[in-house]
Parts: structure tokens; C-alpha cells; sequence
């Protein structure tokens, strides 16, 4: 009877001990899909939101360097490359002082040196016509070998080339 006895006890403390580890399991399993379905829903709402504004601000000027700014603005204002472009959108980003400011800064507050990089961008954006790229037209030219997948910690998006993607039957000509 003795025997008897301690078997049943056996038999139920392993019982016990059976049904103990199927509750911890069900509690890891519930926090685990608790855990994937917060974190699912976290990643849903930073998509949804997208990447955080990035704001670039100026330092705002300082006495001595708003004269090199007007400096600027008037030598860029007698260039031909500036005056033969109709686009008065164009002529309005050179009015600005943060686009002068930007060259400016630049370059170290040079005002040749500025004055020489404003003139390469203004022939370069009268030569290659950025402005007039349009969404519709680079459809076509789509094929998945650049392609941004998210933005990295810091908002920041993140830019991947898939070399195996390169189509050289076309040619080089335009291909990043």
C-alpha cells in the first residue's frame, strides 16, 4: 500500500509538473504574439508616418556677411546664364539669400570662389534642364536597380544599387 502510495504521488507530482510547463508555454507563446503584434503595429504607424522632416536651417547672417551676400546676389544678377533663362522660378532661387548664403558658405566665405561655383551650377542646370524631369518620364526607366527600402535610425532614406540588375544590352548612357 505503501508503494501504492508513493506512485500515485509520483504520477501525480509528474502531472503537475506536465500541466506547470503547458501554462509557462502558453504564457510565453501570448507574450511573444503580444510582443510581434505591438512591434507590427509600432512599424505600421512609423511607415504610415514616414520619414521625420529633415530641416536644414542657416546660421542667421552676421553684419560683416551681408554685404558679401549682396556681393553675390549682384554679380550673379549681371551673369548671361541667369539673364537667358525665361523660368522666373529659376531667377527666384537666386534671389534668395539662403541659396547665396549656402555658396557662400561653401566656400569659406570666398566671394570669387562662390561666385565661380554658382556660375558652373546655373550652366550646368541651363545645359541639363532638371526642372523639366518629370515623374511620368522615368517610369520607363524604372527596373529596380536603385530603390529605397526605408530610412535608417535617423530618418535618414536609405539608397540600395543592385549591380545585378545592370542592363547592358542598352548601353551605358544615363544609367546610374
Amino acid at each position: 500500500a505503501v508503494v501504492r502510495s508513493c506512485v500515485v504521488v509520483v504520477v501525480v507530482a509528474a502531472v503537475l509538473v506536465v500541466v506547470l510547463l503547458l501554462l509557462v508555454c502558453v504564457v510565453v507563446v501570448a507574450t511573444v504574439l503580444v510582443v510581434v503584434v505591438v512591434t507590427d503595429a509600432m512599424t505600421l504607424e512609423d511607415a504610415s508616418a514616414g520619414p521625420p522632416p529633415v530641416r536644414i536651417s542657416l546660421p542667421a547672417l552676421r553684419d560683416d556677411q551681408v554685404p558679401q551676400v549682396e556681393e553675390l546676389r549682384k554679380l550673379l544678377s549681371a551673369e548671361d546664364v541667369l539673364k537667358a533663362r525665361p523660368d522666373a522660378s529659376e531667377q527666384a532661387v537666386w534671389s534668395k539669400d539662403s541659396t547665396l548664403q549656402r555658396y557662400m558658405q561653401a566656400r569659406q566665405w570666398n566671394l570669387e570662389k562662390a561666385h565661380t561655383m554658382a556660375v558652373a551650377t546655373m550652366t550646368w542646370r541651363a545645359q541639363m534642364k532638371p526642372q523639366q524631369i518629370e515623374p511620368q518620364g522615368l517610369r520607363a526607366q524604372v527596373n529596380g536597380k536603385v530603390y529605397v527600402p526605408g530610412c535608417d535610425a535617423w530618418g535618414r532614406p536609405v539608397i540600395i544599387f543592385d549591380s545585378s540588375k545592370e542592363e547592358f544590352s542598352e548601353g551605358t548612357e544615363g544609367q546610374m
